[in-house]
């Protein structure tokens, strides 16, 4: 996937929509894939990251749309990668495992061994169906 520059835009709030809304809405939000790069010298840029988070054995149902949204809904975009799934604690797991793979390697390796579906059947004891993606 190609990165596009997101140029400031005075007055502008940017919104990047995560992988939990993409599974709720079956698609028609799509989660973005984003990186923040530094300020050029002397620039700055105002950020507040916020993150809100349900507990980790939540599962997300699906928001309903208006008919006319629902229907372009392409559902959940997935590849071998990156699969998404309706718990969020899956999804938070595959996340930390990802962003830290030092500290996955030294002290999970077990874990990234495993195929994603297994990695987060595993974790939580859980049936091996409880871990497929819901789409």
């Amino acid at each position: 996937m190609a990165t596009v520059p997101a140029r400031p835009v005075d007055g502008a709030l940017v919104v990047n929509i995560g992988e939990m809304l993409e599974v709720a809405t079956r698609g028609y939000l799509r989660a973005t894939p984003h990186r923040v790069l530094p300020c050029a010298p002397g620039g700055t840029r105002d950020s507040i990251g916020f993150f809100w988070s349900p507990r980790l054995d939540a599962s997300l149902g699906t928001v309903p749309l208006p008919r006319e949204y629902a229907e372009q809904a392409p559902g959940v975009s997935q590849s071998a990668q990156n699969v998404l799934y309706s718990r969020f604690g899956d999804n938070a797991l595959k996340g930390w495992l990802r962003s830290h793979p030092e500290v996955a390697a030294a002290h999970h390796a077990d874990l990234l061994a495993q195929p994603p579906v297994v990695l987060l059947t595993a974790r939580q004891n859980l049936p091996p169906d409880a871990g497929t993606p819901d789409h």
